[in-house]
C-alpha cells in the first residue's frame, strides 16, 4: 500500500486531502508545517509527498530541497501546492525542486488525487 505524507498548515485543506487520499485507498501521515514534514520523511518511507508552498517553520521548497539532498530521499516524488499562480513560478519548481505536479489554490483535491494515482502507478524512469 502506498503511504503518502500531507504536509499543509491549513488544518481544513490537510483535513481534505487526508480524507481523499485515504478513501482512495491510500495510507496518509499529516504535518501541520514543513520542518514536522521533514522529520517525518526522516523517519518513515513515504511513495509521495503532498505539501504546500508556503507554511510555516519550513516551505514546501525548503522541504524539497532537502529531500533531493538526501540520499535515501532524493527519489520521493513531490506534488506542490501553491498559492502563486505564476507559470514560470510553476515550471521552476518542477526544474529546480524535481516536483512531479504543480497545483494553484483554490485546487480540486479529486485532480490531486488522480495526479498521484498517476505518478504512482508509472514506473519511476530510475528504477
Amino acid at each position: 500500500m502506498h503511504h503518502i505524507l500531507v504536509a499543509e498548515d491549513s488544518s481544513v485543506l490537510r483535513l481534505i486531502l487526508e480524507r481523499t487520499f485515504r478513501l482512495a485507498g491510500f495510507s496518509v501521515s499529516t504535518a501541520v508545517d514543513g520542518l514536522d514534514a521533514w522529520e517525518q520523511a526522516e523517519q518513515n518511507d513515504f511513495s509521495l509527498v503532498v505539501t504546500d508552498q508556503q507554511m510555516p517553520r519550513m516551505s514546501g521548497s525548503e522541504l524539497c530541497e532537502r529531500l533531493r539532498q538526501s540520499e535515501r530521499l532524493s527519489e520521493t516524488p513531490v506534488i506542490m501546492i501553491t498559492a502563486k499562480a505564476y507559470e514560470l513560478d510553476q515550471q521552476q519548481l518542477r526544474d529546480e525542486l524535481g516536483v512531479v505536479a504543480v497545483f494553484v489554490k483554490p485546487f480540486s483535491p479529486t485532480k490531486v488525487l488522480h495526479a498521484a494515482q498517476h505518478y504512482l502507478s508509472t514506473p519511476s524512469p530510475t528504477h
